[in-house]
C-alpha cells in the first residue's frame, strides 16, 4: 500500500496559525474602525438634526422677538461655524442656515420697515452694534 506523506511539518502549521492570527487581528481592526466611523457619523447626524430643529424653533418664535433680540440672533447665526465631517451633511446644514438667515432678514424688514439688502452684516451693523 502506498503511504501519503505528511505535506506540512509542525513548523508549517505554526506559521499558518500565526498567519491566520494576523489576518484575524487585521479584520478585527477593520471592524473597530468601521464601528468608530459609524458612531461618529451618527453623532454628526444627531448634531445636524439638533441645529436644524433649533433653527426651526427660532423661525417659529421670530414674531415674539423684538428687533434687538432678532438682530442679536442674526449676528450669532451668521458667524456660527459648522464642524461636520460629512460633506453632504455640511451642505444640508449650510442650506438651512442660509434659509433661516433669509427668514430673519425678512422678519426684520417687516419689523423695521427698512430694506438693508440681504446681507446680514448690514443689519447687524445698523441695529446691533449701535447699542455698544
Amino acid at each position: 500500500m502506498h503511504q501519503v506523506k505528511d505535506v506540512m511539518s509542525v513548523i508549517g502549521y505554526k506559521r499558518l496559525v500565526i498567519l491566520l492570527l494576523v489576518a484575524v487581528l487585521a479584520l478585527a481592526g477593520c471592524m473597530c474602525e468601521l464601528i468608530w466611523y459609524h458612531g461618529r457619523e451618527r453623532m454628526d447626524i444627531r448634531a445636524v438634526w439638533n441645529v436644524i430643529m433649533e433653527y426651526e424653533r427660532t423661525r417659529n418664535s421670530l414674531s415674539k422677538m423684538d428687533v434687538d433680540d432678532t438682530v442679536a440672533y442674526l449676528d450669532v447665526i451668521t458667524h456660527a461655524s459648522t464642524n461636520v465631517r460629512n460633506r453632504h451633511l455640511d451642505m444640508i446644514l449650510e442650506r438651512e442656515k442660509a434659509r433661516v438667515i433669509q427668514d430673519i432678514i425678512t422678519d426684520l424688514r417687516k419689523k423695521t420697515g427698512d430694506d438693508l439688502s440681504s446681507d446680514p452684516e448690514a443689519w447687524v451693523k445698523k441695529y446691533h452694534l449701535h447699542r455698544n
